[in-house]
């Protein structure tokens, strides 16, 4: 039998053991909480330092910049794979010069009645096409030919008729730079007819018609009805509708061109033939200048003939999504200064010079204690441009020169890209 004294001495070591796991695991928490304490600690500064690497680009410690750069070049493509996919365009490099252009190449395409050598020029139609190079992406800029020019004369001239004048052609590449901010690199001169042969050839895809039109055929005048779910295939009537034939309210037929080209890319694109082919069984009119003029050429039919193929490759190439369809901006006139009609005269004043408006009868504003109210302080006339596209603002520019502001501002905002504010010196 067991003495009380060893039953008591049992029980005080059996009680004992659990006070010295919890004292042990309390030091094992306390211990594992410095540990993670240190982690952290750790782990912030490393982030600090990064992030101040990436900031500042400081050798060794910009990792995050590095890898970031990276994982952009494995998505685009290395600055070599961009280049190599437009490189191989022959146009990149100009025929004269031998200069490689980067950054962006233009073509401004025109397609015009008449020849050079029995009848005078009209254009019918004209698109500025550029490829940014090595970024996948282009745009596609329609000239209208109600925008004016001055000849050698000092004469304002529409640029449907600018290619009657003395160094036409020149005329014609400075003011549609001047208009759009965009160097025109190569022009494309082409007869209406010789156009269809090329929109032939190419194998354009057809267009159905959303509503009843009348198609005009400006050459002959003769008229066509169109019904609505009815397909046009033929490579003239395409052409036509395209430029719009059917609209007759001037500016109007403008824009219905870049609205009709926005719908008719995405088709056109995929099923565009190859140029190379298409175009080869018309070599044997380029060395007589037939088929078209290309500005600055090679000096030979099959040069030009490369060359044309290589910009018609380019737009093929591109996605419909990455080709901007752009027309220049219409413009509003306010009245700044409180002359009665003055909004009116130089809206008048603007149309003569081929600018389409948005309105002529509103006053300039400023607000006062929190009222809008009108603003007739304009001394001098002033353009403000509320869009910051680059195009806008050189379109902006444009007017400046055509309206002899010298004041062209830039203040983003809503409703028309580009305003006239005209101020006491347009009054007398």
């Amino acid at each position: 039998m067991d003495t009380p004294g060893e039953e008591k001495e049992g029980l005080s070591s059996d009680y004992g053991a659990p006070r010295r796991e919890v004292r042990s695991r309390a030091r094992r928490e306390k211990r594992a909480r410095r540990i993670r304490k240190a982690v952290l600690a750790l782990a912030v500064l490393l982030c600090a330092a990064l992030l101040a690497g990436a900031v500042l680009d400081i050798p060794y410690l910009n990792a995050v910049r590095r890898a970031g750069s990276w994982v952009r070049e494995r998505l685009k493509g290395s600055p070599e794979d961009r280049e190599g996919a437009s490189s191989d365009y022959a146009f990149l490099r100009n025929p004269q010069s031998g200069r490689t252009l980067s950054g962006e190449a233009s073509v401004l395409f025109v397609v015009h009645m008449g020849d050079w050598e029995r009848t005078p020029l009209d254009i019918m139609g004209m698109a500025l096409f550029t490829l940014h190079v090595g970024e996948g992406e282009g745009e596609i800029y329609l000239i209208p030919e109600e925008a004016v020019a001055f000849n050698e004369a000092g004469e304002k001239r529409k640029l449907r008729e600018i290619l009657r004048e003395n160094n036409g052609e020149d005329i014609l590449r400075s003011t549609v730079e001047n208009m759009t901010g965009i160097k025109v690199d190569y022009l494309v001169l082409c007869e209406f007819w010789q156009a269809v042969r090329i929109v032939q050839a190419l194998e354009f895809p057809p267009v159905e018609m959303p509503e009843t039109i009348v198609l005009v055929n400006t050459l002959n005048g003769e008229t066509e009805y169109l019904i609505p779910g009815q397909r046009i295939a033929d490579a003239d009537r395409l052409l036509l509708y395209h430029l719009a034939t059917d609209i007759t309210e001037v500016w109007e037929d403008y824009y219905y061109r870049r609205d009709r080209l926005r719908d008719y890319l995405p088709s056109l694109l995929p099923s565009m033939a190859e140029p190379e082919a298409a175009l080869s069984g018309l070599l044997a009119d380029w060395p007589q200048g037939k088929l078209l003029r290309l500005e600055p050429g090679t000096g030979s039919g099959s040069g030009d003939l490369a060359y044309l193929v290589s910009m018609l490759r380019a737009l093929r190439d591109l996605p419909a999504e990455k080709i901007y369809c752009r027309a220049v901006p219409t413009v509003e006139v306010l009245n700044g200064c409180g002359v009665p009609g003055l909004g009116k005269k130089v809206g008048d004043r603007l149309m003569s010079l081929g600018v389409p408006l948005s309105g002529t009868a509103g006053n300039a504003k400023k607000v006062v204690d929190g009222q809008e109210v009108n603003d007739f302080s304009y001394q001098e006339s002033v353009i403000i441009c509320h869009n910051a596209d680059p195009r806008v603002q050189a379109y902006a520019r444009y007017l400046g020169v055509l309206l002899s502001i010298s004041e062209v501002r830039m203040e983003p905002g809503s409703g028309p890209e580009v305003v006239v504010i005209a101020g006491k010196d347009m009054a007398s």
